[in-house]
């Protein structure tokens, strides 16, 4: 690209630890802001995992400023249709949300869902494309976190050093430790998810009416039942119909993930809707995933090292917006160091610069995170008066109407205008201008 040859000379160095999407959304960023950019991964490969993911507004908005919608489309990512809300024992409809469309007319963007996996191939190529070097079978085992040149060891003994670090390596982040000074671990929401994928050609022969409309016309499901949940939508083109059972948690603690014993699923939704029961018998494996949280941090940098994503602020799944969020993270971070990289400031600042980056985001993420813990309670009502409420409120709510209150994040668009529609790049250019750097080049 132009902008990154014309910078070639004065660029920052940037050490990404993790090749998630977090990690590649930052490589991607940094590069188009014109830095070095050296991603490090612990696995041999590109490797594929996780099912499906939402991509909401918010996060359309950043694959948007990528160039990478329409490579995203290619790769198999779905616009949402409606979402219909529906009784666990019954299947009976408790409301409906507007899909795609409504979502571009509030926001800008659709509503989306993609594998995670394609999602995570599209930002790979792009951020090799765009010249950023990924080194797989590179794990880090160690952290310095000094202010001038931070450096990470390898387990081969080998030290990288970088003008900027940044731990993109999720939930169990060896970046963190660094940082903090101590390990943390997440900590267990008592939740697990079943996660499953079914080809669409193993469901074209039912009749079944709601999966009639599920492959006719792309609709997503979402199956309230008591300490159980149940949500369902289109990946690869609609070519499979992700499945994710949420329900307690009955893995040893040390087990983050295991195959599932489908007699014991089967057993757990024995009295549910006969449409959910129809899409289970289409199952040949399950994942069972243990979901996790981890309290607030007090704080994501230290010297000239960054946290982003699960290895700062894992969620609990309930609002669609852990991958935003780190990809948010990513963005911001990589901007800011671009506008920082061109204002002249000397790289003793970084460390200040970096707890710019933390104050931003943990403005924005943190309540989000704090949103999803309280997500759950809506979803997982126990059958009497307060899932009547819930129930009336989501059958009677106009999702047109901005004025329009609601007691939860999933219905508030008020409350959803906040998370939809937040812009990182304009996020990080407005902090920046009020912050000292900005002021030191008069930008205000």
């Amino acid at each position: 690209m132009d902008q990154v040859s014309e910078m070639e000379g004065s660029r920052l160095k940037v050490v990404i630890v993790g090749c998630g999407l977090g990690g590649l959304a930052c490589a991607i960023q940094c590069r188009e802001e014109g830095l070095h950019v050296l991603v490090l991964e612990k696995t041999a490969e590109l490797s594929e995992i996780g099912a499906g993911i939402q991509v909401p507004p918010n996060a359309g908005r950043m694959i948007d400023s990528f160039g990478l919608t329409e490579k995203m489309f290619e790769a198999g990512m779905v616009a949402k249709t409606n979402e219909f809300f529906l009784r666990w024992q019954d299947g009976s409809v408790i409301g409906k949300r507007p899909g795609s469309a409504w979502a571009r007319e509030k926001w800008g963007y659709g509503s989306c869902t993609i594998h995670r996996a394609d999602y995570q191939r599209v930002v790979f190529e792009e951020a090799r494309r765009l010249g950023a070097s990924i080194r797989f079978d590179a794990d880090v085992v160690q952290t310095d976190c000094r202010a001038i040149k931070p450096t990470v060891t390898l387990a081969t003994g080998e030290k990288v050093s970088a003008d900027i670090l940044v731990g993109a390596d999720g939930l169990r982040s060896s970046v963190r430790h660094g940082v903090l000074g101590f390990i943390k671990e997440p900590q267990e929401s008592n939740d697990l998810a079943y996660r499953i994928t079914i080809p669409r050609e193993a469901l074209e022969g039912e009749e079944d009416e709601m999966i009639r409309r599920i492959l006719d016309e792309a609709v997503n499901c979402l199956w309230f039942g008591g300490d159980v949940h149940v949500v369902l939508y289109g990946i690869r083109g609609g070519r499979e119909i992700n499945l994710v059972l949420i329900c307690p948690d009955d893995l040893p603690h040390e087990v983050s993930k295991q195959p599932g014993d489908l007699a014991q699923m089967h057993k757990l939704f024995e009295s549910w809707d006969p449409t959910l029961k129809i899409l289970l018998s289409k199952v040949n494996k399950a994942l069972k995933w243990k979901i996790w949280g981890m309290e607030e941090l007090d704080t994501w940098v230290k010297g000239s090292v960054a946290l982003l994503g699960d290895a700062c602020h894992p969620s609990v799944p309930y609002l669609a917006q852990g991958a935003a969020q780190a990809v948010e993270d990513a963005v911001v971070l990589g901007r800011l160091l671009g506008l920082f990289s061109r204002s002249g400031q000397p790289k003793s600042s970084l460390p200040e610069l970096l707890k710019l980056y933390q104050h931003i985001r943990k403005e924005r993420a943190m309540p989000i995170v704090r949103a999803a813990d309280s997500m759950r309670d809506m979803y997982h009502a126990p059958d009497g008066p307060k899932q009547e409420e819930r129930d009336r409120l989501l059958r009677e709510h106009d999702w047109w109407d901005e004025d329009r209150s609601f007691p939860w994040a999933l219905a508030d668009l008020k409350t959803l205008h906040g998370i939809y529609g937040y812009d990182a790049v304009k996020g990080a250019d407005e902090g920046f201008d009020k912050s000292q750097f900005g002021k030191a080049q008069g930008r205000l």
